[in-house]
């Protein structure tokens, strides 16, 4: 999935009409998702957070911390300890 470009407006404008959520706000929620499921994989969160278009690794952890509730970090060593799939808040809390 390619997290920036136009090719997502339509997917974004979509999804975030189904759940009552400005565009913008519902693509950060995806991006961040897909930074959570990166970090479960192993990805060191610098790379995570280039690859999701953010351009540092603090702009994404200051985005994650909001939406999320811990650090991506925090997030990841907790999941793969507990075997939870998700630390994520459940949508559309975001």
């Amino acid at each position: 999935m390619n997290v920036r470009g136009s090719e997502q407006e339509p997917e974004a404008d979509a999804g975030a009409q189904t759940l009552g959520l400005a565009p913008h706000v519902y693509r950060l929620g995806r991006r961040i998702e897909i930074a959570r499921q990166r970090l479960l994989d192993g990805q060191p969160p610098a790379d995570v957070a280039v690859s999701i278009g953010f351009c540092n690794q603090s702009q994404v952890t200051r985005h994650f911390k909001r939406h999320v509730g811990t650090t991506p970090g925090r997030c990841a060593v907790r999941s793969k300890a507990a075997g939870l799939s998700s630390c994520l808040r459940a949508w559309p809390n975001l």
